[in-house]
């Protein structure tokens, strides 16, 4: 009679504990399932390299002068648009052509070229993306070496023309893809929240259902 009591005791201790112990599972489960897709996605991703060129555009009157900050970002728009004009490609595939390596298209250098203003300053940001760093920074300072010389081209003899500052050139910023500890992170986070969501809707289920 006793070895009953015990029996039924430890089975009332141990009913909420398992149930516990299930809605810690899913998270979990949900969480290493989230690191596994993950690994996964990042096998699957070609490796790139980035090699990026910082460069300010002023007026040709003066570097960066105030009175003109206003007109910063409509003037560095319109570079980055002049950028990817088929006359600076042109000159862009002819240098890295000069270096030893042929442009397949001009299609093919604009998909490997990613520009960028910095919010509303006058700093043009040319990155070349490529799955080789040696040619990352190739095409990085070929393309900032055509656009330089096609706006100081474009500025000569013009009071109002434009000046192109290069600060930096085809620096080397490494691998950016993949990333298998970001993409684990970020799928480990995921699945964590799920599962946590997924728990609390089963708790909220079992407490609002009548009971027999």
């Amino acid at each position: 009679m006793q070895e009953t009591d015990f029996i039924r005791r430890a089975s009332r201790w141990a009913g909420p504990r398992q149930d516990v112990l299930r809605l810690l599972a899913i998270p979990i489960v949900l969480a290493l399932l989230g690191a596994t897709l993950a690994i996964a996605y990042s096998l699957t991703q070609s490796t790139l390299y980035e090699a990026r060129s910082t460069v300010v555009v002023s007026p040709g009157t003066k570097f960066l002068d105030p009175q003109d900050a206003d007109s910063f970002p409509r003037i560095t728009t319109t570079v980055e648009e002049i950028a990817l004009t088929q006359r600076v490609l042109q000159d862009t595939a002819a240098r890295l052509r000069q270096s030893g390596f042929v442009v397949p298209s001009l299609d093919w250098l604009r998909d490997h070229l990613r520009l960028s203003v910095s919010g509303d300053t006058p700093v043009l940001s040319i990155a070349g993306v490529t799955g080789d760093a040696r040619l990352a920074r190739l095409v990085s300072s070929a393309e900032t070496e055509a656009l330089t010389g096609a706006i100081s081209a474009a500025s000569a003899n013009r009071p109002r023309g434009l000046t192109l500052t290069v600060f930096s050139k085809g620096e080397d910023r490494g691998k950016i893809q993949p990333k298998p500890l970001r993409n684990v992170l970020l799928g480990v986070n995921a699945g964590l929240l799920i599962g946590c969501l997924l728990a609390w809707y089963l708790v909220s289920r079992s407490r609002t259902r009548p009971e027999a």
